[in-house]
């Protein structure tokens, strides 16, 4: 039997890779947010830290989607870590708009990492999406 230690959890949007997107600038970003707390017997977060990371993904992802033109194509969900996976061109942008979420989020260790990837290669690496159910 697996434990939640063990577990990862993919959500990916089906259909974010377009041909119009895959260009020499292109950078896959990787918005860490790693939890301090220990989670209770049931799931991969504290109830708290789960709360603020559904919030942190319906307001502070959207925001730097709107301000940088970057694009959120997976999360990704282990024990006590959330990686949000974004698509953007100019990297430099997007972690300067994503740095003040260290002083906002104390309670994350958070980290941020932009390479270049203009054929969209880590996007097709996440799991398939044949099982997948489409909304």
């Amino acid at each position: 039997m697996q434990n939640d230690a063990e577990k990862i959890l993919f959500r990916k949007k089906l259909a974010a890779k377009t041909a119009a997107k895959c260009n020499p600038t292109t950078h896959v970003v990787y918005l860490t947010f790693g939890c301090k707390s220990e989670p209770g017997e049931v799931g991969f977060y504290t109830e708290e830290d789960q709360i603020t990371l559904e919030r942190i993904e319906a307001n502070e992802i959207a925001e730097l989607e709107s301000k940088t033109g970057a694009e959120l194509v997976a999360v990704v969900s282990a024990w006590r870590m959330c990686d949000y996976i974004l698509y953007c061109e100019d990297a430099e942008l997007f972690l300067d708009s994503a740095i003040y979420l260290r002083d906002a989020y104390p309670q994350f260790q958070i980290g941020c990492e932009c390479n270049p990837d203009p054929e969209w290669e880590v996007y097709d690496d996440l799991p398939p999406a044949a099982e997948a159910r489409q909304p």
